[in-house]
C-alpha cells in the first residue's frame, strides 16, 4: 500500500485525541505516560483491541521483529524480549510505535480491504511488521518508510509532551538548541544521533537525565530530541 503524507501536525493532533479519550484534560501533565492505561483500559476496552506481548516474534530480512500490527484480526503485538529488564525504554517506544500504526495506518487498511472485499480471507492481510532498523533508524540505515516515520512521530508526540520537554530541557541546558558543531560539544559526539543521546543521558545540575524523566531509552529519548530540534547539527543562526 502507498501510505499518504500526514503533515507532522496532522500526526501530533492524533496523538494528542488518543491522550484527550484516555486521560482527559490531565493526560499531558505527568512526563512518564501510562501506557498500560491506553492499551487495556482504551483501547481494548472501546476499540477491541487484541494485545500480544508474551512471545517472540522472531527475525526478518537480518532484523529483530520488535512489533506487528494486524488491523483485520484487530491486533498488536510486542516481542516478547523487549520485556526483559534493561529493555524498559525500548519497550514503551516500540509499543507507542504499534499505536501509532493502529491509529494511522489501520482505518486506511480497513478501508482498502473493504474496497477490495479482502474481509474473511487471510486476517493478516496487509500486517505492518515493524523492524530494529525501523523502530530505531540510523544515518547509516536510511530513511525509514513514510508509515514507519509516521509511526515514529506519533511515539513522540504520544510520550512526550511539547511543555513538559521545553521545562526539563530548559532546567538542564542553557540554550533551547544545543548543536553538535558548537565550540563546547564538537569533540565530544561524532555525529547527531551521537550527539543527542549525549543530551539525553546528561546529568545536568543535579537533575535526573531527561530519558528517565520520560521513561525511554537513551536511544528513544535522543531519537525525541533530534524530532523535536533540540539536536541539530549546526548552530541556529540568530
Amino acid at each position: 500500500m502507498n501510505y499518504p503524507w500526514l503533515d507532522a501536525h496532522v500526526i501530533e493532533s492524533a496523538a494528542q485525541d488518543l491522550l484527550m479519550k484516555c486521560f482527559g484534560a490531565s493526560g499531558a501533565t505527568r512526563p512518564c505516560i501510562d501506557l498500560d492505561a491506553i492499551i487495556y483500559d482504551y483501547l481494548c476496552e472501546k476499540e477491541r483491541l487484541s494485545f500480544d506481548n508474551e512471545r517472540d516474534l522472531g527475525w526478518e530480512d537480518g532484523d529483530q521483529v520488535l512489533g506487528r500490527m494486524k488491523p483485520l484480526a484487530g491486533k498488536i503485538e510486542i516481542t516478547a524480549a523487549l520485556r526483559e529488564d534493561g529493555n524498559l525504554g525500548r519497550y514503551r517506544f516500540t509499543l507507542a510505535h504499534e499505536i501509532g500504526h493502529w491509529v494511522l495506518h489501520r482505518p486506511m487498511l480497513l478501508a482498502q480491504a473493504e474496497a477490495l472485499d479482502l474481509f474473511g480471507s487471510t486476517p493478516d492481510h496487509a500486517v505492518i511488521t515493524s523492524l530494529d532498523r525501523s523502530v530505531f533508524p540510523t544515518g547509516s540505515r536510511g530513511r525509514p518508510a513514510p508509515e514507519e516515520w509516521q509511526a515514529n512521530r506519533f511515539a513522540v508526540d504520544l510520550l512526550i509532551d511539547r511543555c513538559l520537554l521545553r521545562a526539563e530541557f530548559s532546567q538542564r541546558f542553557s540554550e533551547p538548541v544545543i548543536a553538535l558543531h558548537s565550540p563546547e560539544w564538537i569533540t565530544h559526539s561524532p555525529t547527531l544521533r551521537d550527539h543527542a543521546r549525549r543530551l539525553a543521558s546528561a546529568n545536568v545540575k543535579g537533575f535526573r537525565p531527561l530519558f528517565s524523566v520520560f521513561g525511554l531509552s537513551v536511544e528513544t529519548m535522543g531519537i525525541a530530541l533530534e524530532q523535536r530540534g533540540y539536536a541539530v547539527e549546526e548552530p541556529p543562526a540568530f
